[in-house]
């Protein structure tokens, strides 16, 4: 009999869309789009979307840290 390697017992770090959805605090609609749009990537097992948990902080690290107003950061004094 083989023992299990410790990677076996280990379940993959694969969210739901809604688990997503909670976690950012948006609804499942809006995570679609950030999906549709190519910002956020998942990845189709059976018929379900699950997303990574490295996809999610990536898509996090990637929004931006400002808004920027149209005309006040880029003009010139």
């Amino acid at each position: 009999m083989s023992t299990p390697s410790p990677t076996d017992s280990v379940p993959l770090p694969l969210l739901t869309r809604e688990e997503v959805a909670a976690r950012l605090k948006v609804t499942t609609r809006t995570v679609a789009e950030y999906q549709a749009r190519g910002e956020l990537h998942g990845r189709l097992l059976g018929n379900r979307w699950r997303f990574m948990e490295g996809d999610v902080r990536a898509f996090v690290e990637a929004l931006p840290c400002r808004w920027e107003i149209a005309g006040t950061n880029s003009r010139e004094k």
